[in-house]
């Protein structure tokens, strides 16, 4: 092996046992007992240079990391455990770090949320009770977005949107703020469900209604930033932000194309399970040819 290959391993050695959280001096001294077997504390700190008042505190330090081996001589001697014992014993250590930070991810997501998002800890399970306010709601979740947008309509709901003019300013500041989104690179997947609606028939219907609604400018985006398509099946109503914010809404079983309300809910488990939901309606929908249409028909 060639000077400059052992050198490179060497370097690579000392990057990994820093990634595991080892200080410069204790690499140092694990590698010069490892390589020279039994030794006292002053032949290691002789061989590697590092300073005499601070060699029991590194050996300290790796006797209590399972690196080293002590033995009762006069004076003391030390021999490094086997590589084959020192990186089952790192590995375990790093599960047992990972098992901790899993505990810990829930209360730590929840005062992350509460940093990010405001509204203090009901923003975590936010009830909302009327279709103006989960459109607001809706609109102060894709300002935070950042990844990915998720959302499922029926077209009841997009007809009641393209009919009702006392909705229509709170909509197009809505869609002004979903073009911001979509502007700055998030992508945005619109899932339509066309089944037991007497409004939106057709393909045609269906795709003249879209062009009703959403604007220009958010028609002009193209894949893979604008991707709609519809679903010839029913679906409970329900948004995804980021894969870890998931908006549900409850449809009115007396008034078509309203809601009597939704649930905001951060939770990672939760939004993994939707989206698996959302993929396998959306593998099972057709993509909708958009144009925009001058003058769009119901």
């Amino acid at each position: 092996m060639s000077a400059d290959s052992t050198m490179h391993n060497q370097e690579q050695i000392i990057r990994t046992l820093r990634g595991y959280g080892f200080k410069p001096y204790e690499i140092a001294v694990y590698l010069d007992v490892l390589k020279h077997d039994i030794s006292t504390a002053n032949d290691v700190a002789h061989r590697t240079k590092v300073p005499y008042g601070r060699i029991y505190e590194i050996i300290k330090s790796l006797l209590h990391k399972g690196c080293l081996q002590e033995y009762q001589t006069r004076p003391k001697t030390y021999r490094a455990v086997s590589p084959h014992i020192l990186t089952d014993t790192l590995i375990e250590k790093e599960e047992e770090k990972l098992k901790l930070m899993y505990e810990q991810a829930d209360s730590l997501r929840r005062e992350l949320a509460k940093i990010a998002y405001g509204n203090g800890a009901r923003y975590l399970i936010n009830t909302i009770l009327t279709s103006p306010e989960i459109v607001e709601t809706s609109s102060k979740q894709i300002i935070h977005t950042k990844s990915s947008l998720v959302v499922c309509l029926d077209s009841c709901r997009l007809y009641e949107i393209y009919s009702d003019p006392r909705i229509k300013e709170l909509w197009n500041s809505y869609l002004r703020i979903l073009e911001q989104a979509i502007n700055k690179g998030v992508p945005l997947k619109l899932l339509i469900s066309t089944d037991g609606s007497k409004h939106t028939i057709s393909q045609a219907k269906i795709t003249n209604l879209v062009c009703a609604v959403l604007s220009p400018k958010i028609l002009k985006f193209e894949k893979p930033l604008l991707e709609i398509r519809y679903f010839n099946g029913p679906i409970t109503p329900f948004n995804i932000y980021d894969n870890d914010r998931v908006l549900i809404k409850i449809k009115d079983p007396a008034r078509e194309g309203h809601y009597i309300g939704g649930i905001l809910i951060f939770d990672l488990k939760l939004a993994k399970t939707m989206m698996e939901i959302f993929n396998t309606m959306w593998k099972r929908s057709n993509e909708l040819n958009i144009k925009v249409l001058k003058n769009p028909r119901r």
